[in-house]
């Protein structure tokens, strides 16, 4: 009897670690829905210094650097301020990536500014704006989430799981995950 015992338990673990292996490890994020939700946030509107500059961000496109596991945004920009008529152009930056698991969120961290260009800009207006769309940005990027996930999209079958590891693919943001 011990015998049979011995070996229906050993099936039985034998069973439960190649169904482990089955389930998927993994989420990506794709483009797809990083855009949809992102859509909702656009256009972004800010002001500062009671009207003294304001700008707004439109029609935001997503990429991936995934060489340097950075994601990267471009959209157009609108700038204006009490001395002169709005500016019009655009803005690329690049981002790195953190996951609030308390918030099953991920945030944009360490935003760097890459480029702005603003239409018929003779008088380096542009690199002037630099500081200010950094800081507009930095705070913006700080509260609000690129991406907030279901309570269904981030499990191992039927199992809740954790975020262990991300990395930048080609396709998305590619999540590692593990048991809770």
């Amino acid at each position: 009897m011990n015998r049979v015992r011995l070996l229906v338990l050993s099936l039985f673990a034998l069973l439960l670690s190649a169904c482990a292996g089955l389930l998927p490890d993994e989420y990506v994020v794709s483009p797809r829905q990083l855009n949809s939700q992102f859509d909702k946030l656009f256009p972004l509107n800010s002001d500062l210094g009671n009207g003294m500059f304001s700008t707004s961000l439109s029609a935001p496109k997503f990429g991936f650097v995934t060489g340097q596991n950075r994601v990267s945004l471009a959209a157009g920009v609108s700038v204006a301020t009490i001395f002169s008529k709005a500016m019009n152009g655009r803005v690329a930056l690049t981002s790195g990536l953190r996951y609030d698991a308390a918030e099953r969120a991920l945030y944009l961290q360490e935003l760097r500014i890459e480029s702005v260009d603003i239409d018929g800009d003779t008088a380096g207006v542009a690199s002037q704006l630099l500081p200010l769309f950094n800081v507009v940005l930095s705070e913006y990027v700080r509260h609000n989430p690129l991406y907030r996930f279901s309570p269904d999209e981030l499990k191992l079958g039927p199992l809740p799981a954790e975020v262990s590891d991300m990395t930048v693919v080609d396709n998305g943001i590619r999540l590692k995950l593990k048991p809770r």
